[in-house]
């Protein structure tokens, strides 16, 4: 049975990208990537709301400074701390840190996605996650997450079987060349093409994932947040909290409901703690639907306008001046640099494995 296992193992980790998962890949690419980062001067962290709307690229453009984007989808505030930590032991010291901590993530528990986060962690580092997390069953789970790719991959591979035995069971998976190949392009960030049902009357399929009336911190995630936060201002680096713009309707029915109040409370709080924390609120700065990819993340033209703003305010030092800095309306018109989006990056994959045949 070992030796089956073994085999077993062996093969799907050879045929990996084809059942791998977005969000598990997504934890991988830092690794991949962190040493790259030493000498840029503006890293972002968080989660996928900055994954899709911060790219490095126009930041470089505007402020004549290098960027990387170390963002991972879902990710837990322990992930941003640990990718943090890194870089500055690897003695990178940056200019500013860019990041956020989206209110959905920030209010779960972040065991729920210890699978996606065993993408990341070193044997010591997992062990620390368990011994904060008071969790000998995380570091259990953390353990066979890293070890075993059928469990890492196992939602996709069901999907596989199932379509053997029904032809008509949809394969809710994409390859990941395309995603890998944008955030290569894209120095970590990814470009969302453009996506029509963000204009649908009812807004997008995701939307009702959102619309939650009242809000707290998990305990563990604002332990991971505080010791991020701490990090950054021991070695003295300036924090820009981002709150990215989120899809019209969507924000006012929050707003209807006061549905962020608590959030904004909860990082008003850590300010205080924090001197070092300034905020970039984009949430009502007047962001149309058409430049969203779904509830929450821009498309392209939203995250080049984004980025821009973003790095506008750093350049104007605004947000040393002022602690909360709320975004004016964009400028959808202004020329923005060429940048390849997700679909091209299908495009540009395609034609490799074309002319590779």
């Amino acid at each position: 049975m070992i030796v089956l296992v073994f085999l077993t193992e062996t093969a799907l980790t050879h045929f990996r990208p084809r059942f791998d998962s977005l969000d598990f890949a997504s934890y991988r690419f830092p690794n991949a990537a962190y040493r790259d980062v030493g000498r840029c001067r503006i890293l972002a962290f968080g989660d996928s709301l900055v994954k899709h709307a911060i790219l490095p690229r126009v930041v470089e453009e505007r402020l004549g400074r290098s960027a990387f984007n170390l963002a991972v989808p879902g990710g837990a505030p322990a992930a941003s701390y640990i990718l943090l930590r890194r870089v500055l032991e690897s003695g990178a010291r940056p200019d500013a840190v860019l990041v956020d901590f989206k209110s959905t993530n920030v209010s779960v528990d972040p065991r729920a996605a210890v699978v996606n986060l065993s993408a990341l962690p070193t044997l010591k580092e997992g062990l620390e996650l368990a011994w904060n997390y008071r969790d000998p069953e995380f570091l259990a789970t953390l353990f066979i997450g890293r070890t075993l790719t059928s469990y890492q991959c196992r939602r996709n591979l069901r999907s596989v079987v199932w379509r053997q035995f029904d032809p008509s069971h949809p394969l809710d998976f994409f390859p990941m060349a395309p995603y890998w190949r944008n955030w290569e392009q894209n120095r970590g960030g990814q470009l969302n093409e453009k996506n029509p049902q963000s204009l649908a009357p009812d807004g997008p399929k995701n939307f009702a994932t959102y619309l939650r009336p009242h809000w707290a911190a998990n305990r563990r995630s604002e332990r991971y947040i505080v010791r991020f936060l701490a990090l950054a201002e021991a070695h003295q680096l300036p924090v820009y909290w981002l709150m990215p713009p989120t899809h019209p309707k969507l924000q006012a029915w929050r707003d209807e409901r006061r549905a962020d109040a608590s959030y904004e409370t909860f990082v008003v709080a850590l300010q205080k703690r924090f001197p070092n924390v300034r905020v970039i609120d984009g949430r009502r700065s007047g962001y149309g639907a058409d430049v969203f990819w779904d509830a929450v993340h821009l498309d392209r033209d939203g995250a080049l306008a984004f980025s821009s703003q973003v790095a506008d305010v750093l350049h104007a030092g605004r947000a040393s001046a002022e602690r909360w800095v709320s975004l004016p309306r964009p400028s959808l018109s202004e020329p923005r640099p060429a940048m390849e989006d997700v679909a091209q990056s299908r495009l540009a994959v395609g034609h490799e494995i074309i002319e590779r045949r």
